[in-house]
C-alpha cells in the first residue's frame, strides 16, 4: 500500500514535468488535460513512472494534432460514407451518403482532395456514385457538368488527373445507361392520343397547370425527363443550404437586429452569404416584405452595372449588376473563392402594419441545383 502511495506521489510530480515537456514539444496532436491526467496516473500505477512520462508526452502530442485538424466537410463525410459502404457497412452509412449528395459535395473546394481541379472532383464523385448508387439523380447531373467542363482546346479537362477521373466516370455512366439506338417512349397529355417521342432529338413541351402527363418508356434504354416550373409557390419554401448558405437580418439605426420599426425608420438589410466553393454567375434575390421600400442611394437609377471601385466592399463576391426593384433587391455576380460575403442595402419602413417576411434566394444561374434559401417564421412590423 505504501509503495502504491509513493508511486502515486511520484506520478503526480513527474506528470507535471511531462505535461510541461509536452507543451514545449511541437504541437502535433491531443486529448485534453483531464483525460491525459487520469490516463497517465492509471498508467503509472499499472506500469511505472518512466512509462507514464512517455505516455503523457505522446498523448499530449496526439491531442494537439487532433485539435489542429480542419473541421470535417460534407466531402469528408461523403468519402468516409463511401468507404464504409464499400466495406460492407451500407446500413450504417447509406443515409449519410445520400445527405452528402443532397449537399452537392462536388462543388466544395475546401475538401481533403483540394489539389484537384473542379473537373477532377466531378469525375471522382461521379465514379464513386456509379459504384454505389448509379440511379441517383446526382449521377446524371454530374455527367452533364463533366460534359460542360470539357475544354475546347483539345485537352479534354486540362490535366492528366482530371482526364483520368472524367473518362473513367463517364465510361461507368455510359455502361450503366446503355444506349443501343432503340430508345422509344410515348408522351400523353390527359386522355389525348399518345405521341411517340423521337429518340434522336430533344423533345420539348409547354404544359399548363392541372393537367395529367404520362411518359411511358417503351424501349430498353433509360430515358431522362427534365421539368422546368415557373410560377408562385403556394407555400413558403423551407430554408435550404449546402455548398451555399444564406442568412438575412434587418438592422435598426444602431445596427441591432429587429423585426419591428417605426414608420419612416431607415433599415439596413444585411445578407450573409457563405460558400464552400468559388461559383460564377450567381443571382441573389431578396424579396421585400409589405410595408418596406428600397432606398435608392444614387437617386439616379434603380438598375446599374458596378465599377471596380464600387465592387470592392463586397470582398470575395464580385457584383456585376444590381437592380433595386419596387418589391425586391437583385444582385448578379461571381464568387471568386470560398468564404463569407456580406451584402447590405438600405430600405425604409413606410406603411403601418404586420407583414409576412418573404424568403431570400441565391442561385447559380447555370447550375440551378446549386442554391440556398433563407426563410424565417418572424413577421415584419411597422408601427
Amino acid at each position: 500500500m505504501k509503495t502504491d502511495f509513493i508511486k502515486l506521489v511520484l506520478a503526480l510530480i513527474v506528470l507535471v514535468i511531462g505535461g510541461a515537456a509536452e507543451e514545449i514539444l511541437p504541437k502535433v496532436a491531443g486529448v485534453g488535460w483531464p483525460v491525459l491526467m487520469a490516463s497517465s496516473l492509471f498508467f503509472a500505477m499499472r506500469r511505472g513512472v518512466p512509462e507514464m512520462v512517455m505516455f503523457a508526452i505522446a498523448a499530449g502530442a496526439f491531442e494537439d494534432a487532433l485539435c489542429s485538424l480542419p473541421a470535417a466537410t460534407s466531402s469528408s463525410f461523403f468519402l468516409a460514407a463511401a468507404a464504409l459502404i464499400k466495406g460492407g457497412h451500407a446500413a450504417k452509412a447509406m443515409d449519410r451518403f445520400n445527405k452528402t449528395l443532397e449537399a452537392r459535395v462536388w462543388y466544395e473546394d475546401n475538401a481533403p482532395h483540394d489539389l484537384m481541379s473542379q473537373a477532377a472532383r466531378f469525375g471522382m464523385t461521379l465514379s464513386i456514385i456509379m459504384d454505389i448508387a448509379p440511379d441517383n439523380a446526382a449521377a446524371t447531373d454530374l455527367a452533364l457538368q463533366l460534359r460542360k467542363a470539357i475544354r475546347k482546346d483539345g485537352y479534354a479537362w486540362g490535366t492528366t488527373q482530371a482526364n483520368a477521373w472524367g473518362t473513367g466516370a463517364l465510361a461507368k455512366y455510359a455502361a450503366h445507361f446503355k444506349h443501343d439506338g432503340n430508345s422509344t417512349a410515348t408522351f400523353q397529355a390527359d386522355q389525348k392520343e399518345p405521341v411517340v417521342i423521337d429518340a434522336n432529338k430533344i423533345n420539348k413541351w409547354d404544359l399548363q397547370p392541372n393537367h395529367t402527363i404520362t411518359v411511358t418508356n417503351t424501349g430498353d434504354n433509360t430515358i431522362f425527363i427534365l421539368q422546368h416550373i415557373d410560377g408562385t409557390p403556394k407555400n413558403v419554401p423551407q430554408t435550404q443550404s449546402g455548398v451555399l448558405k444564406l442568412t438575412r437580418e434587418y438592422l435598426d439605426k444602431n445596427g441591432t437586429p429587429a423585426t419591428t420599426f417605426k414608420q419612416g425608420d431607415l433599415i439596413t438589410v444585411k445578407i450573409t452569404l457563405e460558400s464552400l466553393s468559388d461559383i460564377p454567375n450567381l443571382v441573389f434575390a431578396d424579396v421585400l416584405p409589405g410595408g418596406m421600400e428600397i432606398e435608392d442611394p444614387t437617386l439616379v437609377t434603380r438598375a446599374a452595372a458596378l465599377t471596380d471601385e464600387q465592387a470592392k466592399p463586397y470582398g470575395i463576391l464580385s457584383p456585376k449588376y444590381i437592380e433595386r426593384r419596387d418589391d425586391r433587391y437583385l444582385l448578379f455576380g461571381d464568387l471568386s473563392e470560398s468564404g463569407i460575403a456580406v451584402i447590405t442595402y438600405q430600405a425604409r419602413a413606410v406603411t403601418r402594419g404586420k407583414y409576412v417576411t418573404p424568403p431570400s434566394l441565391v442561385e447559380a444561374m447555370y447550375a440551378p441545383d446549386l442554391k440556398a434559401v433563407f426563410t424565417t417564421d418572424s413577421t415584419f412590423e411597422v408601427e
